[in-house]
C-alpha cells in the first residue's frame, strides 16, 4: 500500500475516540459492538469513550435507528476515499470487529495513519499484529467487547506508545519499500 501518511490530527478533548470504517453488513460485527459499547456505557456513565461509525451497506437504517438517541454515538454514513486518512487520524484506535474477514485495508490504512487497531482475532490482519503494542485484540462477542473498552479506558495512557507501534508495524510489514525489496530478495535466489 502506498504511504498517504502525513501527520495526526487527534484532537483531545477529554474523550476517547473509537472510529469504525467499513461495510454495515452482518458480518463485520457491527450491531454487536453498538451493542457491548451502548452496555459498557450503562455500566460506566462517566466513560471518555465515544464511539464514530462511517460506512454503508444492508445496516444502514437499522443502525442509524439503534443509535438514535445515543449521544456517545455518532454516525458519519458513507465517507469518500479522499476523506478516509482524515477520517482515522483523527480517532484514537480504530475498531474491527468483523466475524472473518482476511486482511481488511482499513486496518492497514489505520496503521499506516498511527491508528493503533482494536482488531477480531476472527480476522485474518490480527496475526500480523501485537497484542499491547499495537494493537489490543478481543473475541468477536458481546463479552469480549464490553472487556475491550473498559481496557481501552484503563489503559489510555499508553495510547501514544501503541500508536508509535502502529507505524513501525505498517512500515515494517505492509509498507512498499519492505514489499519491494521482500519481492527483490525472492527474484534473486
Amino acid at each position: 500500500m502506498k504511504d498517504r501518511f502525513q501527520n495526526r490530527n487527534v484532537q483531545i478533548e477529554n474523550k476517547i475516540v473509537i472510529s469504525y470504517l467499513g461495510r454495515l453488513d452482518p458480518s463485520k460485527g457491527v450491531l454487536e459492538l453498538i451493542d457491548a459499547f451502548k452496555k459498557y456505557r450503562l455500566k460506566n456513565k462517566f466513560s471518555n469513550i465515544v464511539l464514530n461509525i462511517a460506512g454503508t451497506g444492508s445496516l444502514s437504517k437499522e443502525i442509524k435507528r439503534i443509535i438514535i438517541n445515543e449521544s456517545s454515538i455518532v454516525f458519519f454514513g458513507g465517507l469518500s476515499y479522499d476523506k478516509v486518512d482524515d477520517y482515522l487520524s483523527k480517532s484514537h484506535f480504530t475498531i474491527i470487529p468483523s466475524k472473518i474477514d482476511n486482511l481488511p485495508t482499513v486496518g492497514l490504512e489505520a496503521l499506516m495513519n498511527c491508528t493503533p487497531l482494536l482488531i477480531s482475532n476472527a480476522t485474518g490482519l490480527a496475526n500480523y499484529l501485537k497484542d499491547g503494542s499495537d494493537c489490543f485484540k478481543f473475541d468477536p462477542n458481546l463479552e469480549s467487547m464490553i472487556a475491550l473498552f473498559n481496557r481501552v479506558e484503563n489503559n489510555f495512557s499508553k495510547q501514544g506508545n501503541i500508536s508509535e507501534n502502529a507505524r513501525k508495524t505498517f512500515l515494517d510489514k505492509f509498507g512498499m519499500v519492505n514489499y519491494c525489496n521482500s519481492i527483490s530478495n525472492v527474484l534473486l535466489q
